[in-house]
């Protein structure tokens, strides 16, 4: 297999994945250590390190609404304790993804949201606060409902 560069941006130190529309790049990753940049777009980017960990970025999306009984803007789980959810469609060209992470936050305006991060770093979300927390709890969801169907395989091969 040949090294790519583009697979080891999004990891557990990944916070937020937003688009970039000036340049050569289309993506940025804002991490624990700074910023990372790929030539990809956001789905483009996540399409493809959902293949590395096994599945296709459909795929986890189908299970997403198969386990939550939603149908919009689901959590995706990625693979090795890396979740995200989106901040609108994923398929919306201007949709940031945020990683599964502490972080404060709160209304910055009526339509947008700030995060607050460990290390220092802000964002400003198009989002409002409300939709935030509705994202919040779908993303809690779905990590909740993949630990307890592991625990429950584990109990069953006993």
């Amino acid at each position: 297999m040949m090294f790519d560069k583009d697979l080891d941006l999004i990891t557990t130190n990944s916070f937020v994945l937003s688009p970039l529309f000036e340049g050569e790049m289309k993506s940025k990753v804002m991490t624990r250590d700074g910023y990372l940049y790929s030539t990809l777009t956001p789905i483009q980017l996540l399409e493809k390190i959902c293949i590395r960990y096994g599945s296709t970025f459909q795929g986890r999306i189908d299970a997403a609404k198969e386990l939550l009984g939603y149908s919009k803007k689901l959590p995706l789980y990625i693979g090795e304790g890396i979740y995200a959810y989106p901040t609108r469609s994923p398929y919306h060209p201007e949709c940031v993804w945020v990683f599964y992470h502490c972080y404060r936050y709160e209304a910055y305006s009526k339509r947008q949201t700030i995060l607050y991060f460990d290390n220092g770093e802000i964002v400003i979300l198009d989002i409002s606060l409300h939709t935030v927390m509705e994202q919040q709890q779908r993303l809690a969801s779905i990590i909740l409902s993949l630990r307890f169907n592991k625990q429950q395989t584990l109990i069953r091969r006993k």
